[in-house]
């Protein structure tokens, strides 16, 4: 009932603002393609194990999509416009969203606690229910976002010819406050039917490698909750990767951007500025002969590509079970323990799923190919 009364209150805020709130953005844009669709602003993992399955058909008949990360999309299917994005971005920072998995919202938005309801009668007669919504302000100002936000989009493409889609309200709105009920993450985990092109195809040789990333959201303050339980420990992780790397006797790359991640001094980075680097990671990934990944889309990227992981730790019981279909090569690091052995059992494995931080052991997945719910 919680989401249901969220939504309504929602549309009523829409509607109400929309008396207010002019379209700012009408007449800016002088192409206005129809066969295209908004972004995915959400987190990386997301897009990847909800997301790109559910939009292939759309690119496989001719759409195309806005995107902030478009080196995961099919050739030729994705983009990223500056001439729309820089007109998003700052819209995404005058209301202080941030992304979360598979949207934007305010960090405050918890309809859990801001909801409450107390039936004060109920039988073969009559409910009656009272309702309170407490810090209404977060709530309107989030409705507001999105009213500009489908302004925006819908002033880029040609909306008259093309009408409006359910999955433009589904990535044109923030996340609801309880992730169950968002459209993009109820459903079952999907493997999109192929792998990147930088990635199949990298633009030249790639030296085989260890790669490492080293997450750091807490120093950001753009996660929604700090994120310091999922950060890496560069004194734990770097030590381990570089027996790892004596012992495969492979140079070591990390990986990330200074945003968001560490990059140690004396280490190689993948990073450069002014570049696609996700583009340039993709390709380089391709000779990458193993990661050491902290429990984050990274982790999800990983498994999509296949490439061989140590995964830092996993925060929520049963993720990578769901993501069987992915065939990973994943296991969880055993700080530990002998990193030579790890190493050995995870390249001899054709598949791995790891355990997770609830004790469950590591196991290789079976030839079953399960849909799994998102365990929320």
């Amino acid at each position: 009932m919680r989401s249901e009364i969220e939504r309504v209150m929602g549309e009523v805020a829409r509607i109400s603002l929309r008396r207010d709130t002019p379209n700012g953005f009408e007449g800016q844009f002088a192409e206005r393609p129809v066969k295209i669709l908004p972004p995915f602003l959400g987190e990386m993992g997301f897009e990847i194990i909800h997301f790109l399955a559910r939009v292939e058909p759309y690119l496989r008949n001719g759409w195309r999509i806005l995107a902030k990360r478009p080196a995961l999309y099919p050739p030729g299917t994705a983009f990223y416009d500056p001439a729309y994005f820089d007109r998003l971005n700052p819209l995404v920072a005058q209301y202080g969203l941030h992304p979360t998995p598979v949207g934007l919202r305010r960090p405050e938005q918890r309809l859990d606690q801001n909801f409450h309801i107390n039936v004060t009668r109920g039988d073969l007669q009559q409910l009656a229910v009272e309702l309170r919504y407490e810090m209404p302000d977060i709530l309107i100002q989030e409705s507001r976002f999105e009213l500009q936000a489908r302004d925006l989009f819908y002033s880029y493409c040609d909306v008259g010819k093309r009408g409006v889609l359910d999955i433009d309200l589904a990535l044109l709105s923030c996340q609801s406050s309880r992730r169950n009920d968002v459209t993009i993450a109820q459903r079952p985990v999907l493997r999109p039917s192929y792998q990147p092109a930088p990635f199949l195809a990298p633009s030249g040789p790639q030296r085989p490698h260890i790669g490492v990333q080293l997450r750091a959201m807490a120093k950001t303050g753009k996660h929604p909750g700090g994120g310091a339980a999922r950060d890496s420990d560069p004194a734990v992780i770097l030590p381990l990767a570089e027996r790892a790397a004596a012992h495969l006797g492979l140079p070591i790359i990390v990986y990330g951007r200074p945003e968001g991640n560490v990059l140690p001094e004396g280490y190689e980075h993948s990073y450069a500025p002014g570049i696609d680097l996700l583009d340039k990671e993709l390709q380089m990934l391709s000779a990458c002969r193993l990661m050491f990944a902290p429990d984050s889309g990274w982790a999800d990227l990983m498994a999509w590509l296949r490439v061989p992981t140590l995964l830092e730790g996993s925060a929520y019981s049963g993720h990578f079970d769901d993501l069987v279909d992915f065939e990973p090569r994943i296991a969880l690091l055993d700080r530990a323990g002998a990193i030579e052995a790890q190493i050995a059992a995870l390249l001899a494995a054709g598949v791995h799923i790891p355990g997770d931080t609830q004790g469950t052991p590591d196991h290789a997945a079976s030839g079953d190919t399960r849909a799994f719910l998102v365990r929320l």
